[in-house]
């Protein structure tokens, strides 16, 4: 797929405090990308810079190769739905659906016809005369939608547009959206601080921390591979052991934890340097007795047995003192006190540095972010 939507060394301060550094990016035409990260990591201010409400302190923001970094909302052909949604509370459903076909001058046949197109497609037929304040909190979060995408904008921008649901209606929205962003053919650009949404909703996630694109990728591989100890744990749930590397044998890297040494068959670390070994609680086997022929083995006693219907989580307190958690079937029966060893799998570790990632620099498979302030607006490359 083209790339519809390319941000080049984006960057936006408040009062010389850095809220976004350097990012770089391309998004595809048609693509359901989403901006995952924590409150205060610069998201949003990601995506106002996008749809125009706010003014990049340096880089560039292109759309089909056009540059719209100075052009105002109104000029660009994306829009946006809020998390407040936005809608003009004394118009009816009709009224706010149509606002911008009249605004930019369609005909009234032309209104009708896209306008009772989207009620259908938003299962808003027979709301038609209702005001915002008459409908519930999914069916105006519908009418925000369906006000943009009637537009057929070029790229469509969500910032945490389910964040007031309940979690039975906000599921039910995820759905929705999914298949109306494939339907429709629209790009969509999501905001949310929500791992799972993130995980269910998107083509690609972009995960940030303090301002910086700590890895771009397919939900499959953020989850799986995550490039950095940030994003192994702020996605999902993951156990981060210290370890050392102490070499490596055969394409494995081998590993020391306390006393005890450990393989794991992906590491980016160097011989000598601190690094932690991520491992994904479903990814450890449990065993009441010593197995046999196990090559990571860390034995333990079991301190808390967690039941959540399809899954047990079992909560093990280390001989080395560290708590491991595990998930095993709903039906295991492991016990409080109960002595058992944690076994897994090389390819199930994940080797990461154990310190956070300067801002700037590059890591495997990553693209390049030069230091803010290395390329300031008016000196795009060639």
């Amino acid at each position: 797929m083209a790339t519809v939507l390319r941000l080049v060394d984006l960057c936006k301060n408040f009062d010389s405090t850095p809220v976004v550094r350097n990012v770089n990016l391309e998004i595809r035409g048609g693509e359901f990308f989403t901006f995952l990260g924590p409150s205060g990591c610069g998201k949003t201010t990601t995506l106002r810079m996008i749809g125009g409400f706010e003014q990049p302190t340096s880089g560039r923001i292109l759309l089909d190769g056009q540059d719209i970094t100075d052009l105002p909302p109104f000029l660009r052909d994306v829009n946006t739905v809020f998390q407040n949604y936005a809608l003009f509370p004394h118009m009816t459903v009709v009224q706010n659906v149509a606002f911008g076909l009249e605004m930019r001058g369609a005909s009234k046949a032309e209104i009708a016809s896209r306008v009772k197109k989207m009620l259908a497609i938003f299962g808003l037929t027979g709301l038609e005369k209702r005001k915002p304040a008459q409908l519930s909190g999914g069916q105006q979060q519908r009418v925000a939608v369906a006000r943009s995408l009637v537009l057929h904008p070029r790229v469509l921008l969500l910032d945490e547009p389910l964040a007031a649901l309940d979690a039975q209606l906000r599921r039910q929205i995820q759905i929705e959206l999914k298949e109306i962003q494939k339907s429709s053919g629209v790009t969509f650009v999501y905001v949310t601080h929500d791992q799972e949404e993130a995980l269910s909703l998107s083509d690609r996630i972009g995960v940030m921390r303090e301002g910086v694109l700590e890895q771009v990728a397919t939900p499959r591989e953020v989850y799986s591979r995550p490039a950095t100890r940030f994003v192994a744990e702020f996605v999902g749930e993951n156990n981060i052991l210290p370890v050392r590397v102490i070499g490596s044998q055969g394409g494995d890297t081998l590993l020391e934890m306390g006393h005890i040494r450990v393989v794991a068959r992906d590491g980016r670390v160097a011989k000598g340097q601190p690094a932690v070994l991520a491992i994904r609680p479903e990814n450890i086997c449990l065993h009441a007795e010593r197995p046999v022929g196990e090559g990571n083995l860390l034995a333990g006693v079991v301190r808390e047995c967690l039941y959540s219907g399809t899954s047990l989580k079992v909560v093990l307190q280390l001989d080395s003192g560290q708590r491991l958690l595990v998930q095993t079937q709903a039906g295991a029966s492991f016990q409080p006190e109960d002595r058992v060893w944690a076994a897994w799998r090389p390819e199930n570790g994940r080797v990461l540095p154990d310190h956070p990632v300067p801002h700037g620099q590059v890591l495997p498979g990553h693209p390049p972010n030069p230091q803010p302030g290395s390329r300031r607006r008016g000196r795009w490359p060639g």
